[in-house]
């Protein structure tokens, strides 16, 4: 039985450390609004329904509008940094109004 955790227990620590690599992030789609946050002259975040925020590298000057509601296809970046450091960073790969 304990043989049976231990295997069990090394299988989820695995499985996660997969889904955590942020050497190999993939990307998402989620929908989200559009949000100008005024801080430090102003910064572009995607704001989800829940209130979780990214920031947008990336975002074309046409999706700029404060409360403009998108979809949009993302990709984590951590190896970016913001002055704003208002959420994650991400890079925009794909994005439509929706």
């Amino acid at each position: 039985m304990r043989t049976v955790v231990i295997a069990a227990a090394t299988l989820l620590m695995g499985a996660t450390n997969c889904r955590l690599n942020v050497n190999e992030p993939s990307p998402v789609v989620i929908d989200a609004t559009v949000r100008l946050v005024n801080v430090e002259g102003g910064c572009w975040v995607l704001e989800t329904q829940s209130g979780r925020r990214y920031e947008a590298a990336g975002l074309p000057a046409e999706f700029r509008e404060d409360g403009l509601e998108v979809t949009v296809e993302m990709q984590r970046r951590p190896d970016l940094a913001s002055l704003c450091q208002l959420g994650t960073m991400v890079e925009v790969l794909s994005i439509e109004e929706r």
